[in-house]
């Protein structure tokens, strides 16, 4: 019998013998009290294969990311390599728009959504991983009827937590499709907006290169020509922008577009825009983020004057008065401006008495884009309103030939006979808000009339206004009537100062007679503000916000106009004093005399496009 040797014994010291006993301790230890420690368990749905089946139309279900991992092949979600994903089904019960997200959740998540039988055949659907300034996500597609969605929720970086998962319906905004834009009015403004559960249309450019995804759109008619700044600042995404114009969206012309303005996130763009024309603006998520859109908007440019001056002649003081030119040294009958060739500069139509002008027999004249009066026709204009009348690009004029009757000038075409009346004054603004300009008139053996786009008339008195203006003093889109009748006449036979609001009937403000009245918006509120000349001892008058009635001046006053010509996106006022010549009282609060001279006429009116 052989011998067997014993194994070899290894003496260990006292030290080593309670080391060892103290580590089993701490394991028995964390196995009883930190099981999870042990053995980390995955959430149920943790693998694809293993989805946790949702139904319904909508829904909310909770569940939790902890301990789960990211398969082989599993793709990255919105992007991010992630790391524990779990994974739903949900059979769409009907074709609608649809919308699942993670609001509720309690860590940073990322969202995704496919098809496919496999997680490494996945297609991709729709994906997110932050709506706006929140962590959690929310995507939108068009479901289809009887289709599995796959709906997979990671953590962005890693990140874990609760679970709130919910679906249903989509709210989708209501400018999600360029034939249903939002639109903007005014020079400057700001509007609020969203993109989520927005679409992109079949045909849809990429918006400044980026295919985006989720985009809304607005669209903005500008009110005169000039710079304008349109940009997304305070947006919570990023953001993509751009400005078209163009009737439908597989149609459309480029103007601007930005993605990333001075080193933020949002977008910015600045044209040169021209009145009348209408541009569509888009705003899109870069690679397809969603949130909360702020879209503003500022158009500045500068009015220039025209003055009519004894002993100087035609006179344009441009740009804030820091420059000057004389059109012709004879002085006027008639002054107007007006882009009637809608390139973004106003013309200016000036009328001479017989026996002056440039060719000396009289006539009405047309200077384009500040070039050399040219002869629009022999006739001599004894008034002139500019104004856009048929809704067309371009502005349109109103002329009254005196005895020759009432013409018209549309589309820079040629001059039209209207009517064979000649009226006392005439002013002109969109009464009925329905995007054509139409002229108030008052005729001597007629009365007081509202001709609303060239075919509908509307009578406010049988008596002669002496005197008209026009302008949105409640500022609701229609243009309210001011009209001043001689004592004796009017409503109710008293004379006075009235008012017709909204396409109403005329009501008495105060019981005086203007002398001139224009109208601007002098504080910057969106509304338009009357100013009156009363003359004598009871002098001129502002009347702001269709409320309150401010002091200007006793002096005697012989023209005055309206237009922004500092260009702070409020009007001024611009008068001429007897003996002290012409001045600008900008808004409402510094006064500049400009020329030494007094006017008889003034107009305003962009001339260089600034």
């Amino acid at each position: 019998m052989s011998d067997i040797s014993p194994p070899d014994i290894v003496e260990r010291s006292s030290s080593e013998r309670v080391f060892t006993f103290r580590v089993l301790i701490i394991l028995v230890y964390c196995v009883l009290f930190f099981p999870g420690i042990a053995a980390a368990v995955a959430p149920a749905n943790d693998n694809f294969a293993n989805s946790t089946p949702i139904a319904g139309a909508s829904g909310t279900i909770v569940g939790t990311n902890v301990d789960a991992t990211k398969e082989t092949s599993e793709p990255d979600h919105a992007g991010e390599p992630g790391g524990k994903s779990v994974w739903w089904t949900w059979v769409a019960p009907a074709s609608e728009v649809v919308s699942i997200d993670t609001f509720g959740s309690d860590f940073d998540t990322v969202l995704a959504v496919y098809t496919g039988a496999s997680v490494d055949s996945l297609i991709p659907v729709s994906a997110n991983d932050d709506v706006g300034d929140l962590l959690q996500s929310n995507v939108s597609f068009n479901a289809t009827g009887g289709t599995t969605y796959h709906i997979v929720v990671d953590g962005f970086d890693g990140d874990f937590g609760a679970i709130v998962l919910n679906w249903g319906a989509a709210v989708i905004p209501v400018n999600d499709n360029f034939a249903e834009a939002t639109s903007i009015i005014g020079k400057t403004g700001k509007t609020t907006g969203t993109n989520v559960s927005a679409s992109k249309e079949i045909n849809e450019p990429n918006h400044a290169g980026n295919p985006g995804g989720h985009s809304v759109w607005w669209n903005w008619t500008a009110p005169a020509s000039g710079e304008v700044s349109i940009d997304t600042f305070g947006s919570d995404f990023d953001t993509v922008f751009a400005v078209y114009t163009g009737l439908s969206v597989d149609l459309l012309t480029l103007v601007a577009e930005n993605d990333d303005a001075d080193e933020t996130f949002q977008s910015s763009v600045t044209f040169k825009a021209v009145a009348g024309v209408t541009y569509h603006i888009a705003v899109d998520g870069f690679e397809g983020e969603i949130g909360t859109v702020e879209l503003n908007w500022i158009q500045t440019f500068s009015n220039d004057v025209v003055a009519n001056l004894p002993g100087v002649g035609v006179k344009v003081l441009m740009n804030d008065n820091t420059s000057s030119v004389v059109l012709h040294t004879d002085m006027a009958e008639a002054l107007a401006t007006a882009d009637v060739d809608n390139n973004g500069i106003d013309d200016v139509f000036v009328s001479f008495p017989a026996g002056t002008g440039p060719n000396g027999n009289g006539g009405t004249y047309i200077s384009r884009n500040q070039s050399a009066l040219v002869l629009l026709d022999l006739k001599t204009a004894e008034q002139i309103v500019a104004g856009n009348f048929d809704g067309k690009l371009g502005d349109d004029l109103l002329i009254d030939f005196g005895a020759g009757g009432l013409a018209t000038y549309m589309n820079d075409t040629a001059i039209s006979p209207l009517a064979s009346k000649s009226p006392m004054t005439m002013a002109v603004g969109d009464v009925d808000n329905n995007g054509q300009d139409d002229v108030v008139l008052s005729f001597a053996s007629v009365g007081t009339l509202v001709f609303k786009n060239f075919s509908v008339v509307q009578f406010l008195d049988t008596s002669p206004a002496e005197t008209l203006a026009v302008g949105d003093i409640d500022g609701n889109g229609e243009d309210d009537i001011a009209a001043s009748f001689p004592s004796g006449t009017g409503p109710g036979g008293t004379g006075g100062l009235f008012i017709a609001r909204n396409q109403g009937p005329l009501t008495l403000l105060v019981n005086l007679q203007a002398k001139q009245m224009v109208s601007g918006d002098f504080d910057g509120t969106g509304k338009d503000d009357f100013v009156f000349d009363f003359g004598g001892t009871t002098g001129l008058y502002i009347y702001l916000n269709d409320a309150s009635a401010k002091f200007l001046t006793t002096l005697s006053i012989s023209a005055m106009t309206t237009g922004d010509v500092d260009s702070s996106d409020k009007d001024d006022l611009i008068i001429s004093l007897s003996g002290i010549g012409i001045v600008a009282f900008k808004n409402l609060t510094t006064v500049e005399i400009w020329d030494p001279t007094a006017a008889i006429t003034l107009a305003t009116g962009n001339l260089d496009g600034n």
